[in-house]
């Protein structure tokens, strides 16, 4: 079985990895494993984790957000791949596919339903999404955080049943 790390950002790449790409490649035979970075990217700390990920696995690819990439100097997210790519001599460079998400992948995720049906001209589509939103918003008012201000497991139960449900075809 063919075994493919993912260095992620954070925690809702972690569970877009594990709800969503991992069921997926398991079913033609490939293992993934998303491999937190929790934020604070930077070439620097790529640089330091990319032998440890290449020594564990077949192949590494990255999944962070253009946005938290610290000290990227103006570079797009294409540059930094480059980069990314390039912080690794030639023979280890055919193991890694560094990606860069354009945008904060969570501003994605929560995306207004009324763009989405515009976008793709479909309303019908506006109305699944608007039930997608409000059955979040009803997990997120059910859930007791356990200190004042703990809203990450809400936040990713919200965006596990989001992308879970946008990527199972409920609303393309």
């Amino acid at each position: 079985m063919l075994r493919i790390g993912i260095s992620v950002e954070g925690a809702t790449e972690r569970e877009f990895v594990n709800q969503v790409i991992m069921p997926y490649l398991s079913e033609q035979g490939i293992l993934t494993t998303p491999v937190p970075m929790n934020g604070n990217i930077s070439l620097d700390r790529i640089r330091n984790e990319l032998p440890r990920l290449l020594g564990s696995f077949d192949y590494v690819t990255t999944f962070y957000d253009l946005c938290g990439f610290k000290r990227r100097q103006g570079k797009s997210a294409e540059e930094l791949e480059q980069d990314i790519l390039e912080l690794l001599d030639p023979k280890r460079q055919q193991r890694l596919i560094p990606y860069i998400q354009q945008y904060e992948f969570e501003a994605l995720v929560f995306s207004d339903p009324a763009i989405i049906a515009d976008e793709l001209h479909d309303t019908d589509k506006q109305s699944r999404a608007e039930a997608i939103v409000r059955e979040a918003g009803r997990l997120m008012m059910a859930w007791k955080p356990v200190r004042q201000g703990d809203l990450k497991p809400c936040f990713l139960i919200m965006t596990r049943n989001f992308m879970a449900r946008v990527f199972a075809g409920a609303l393309v």
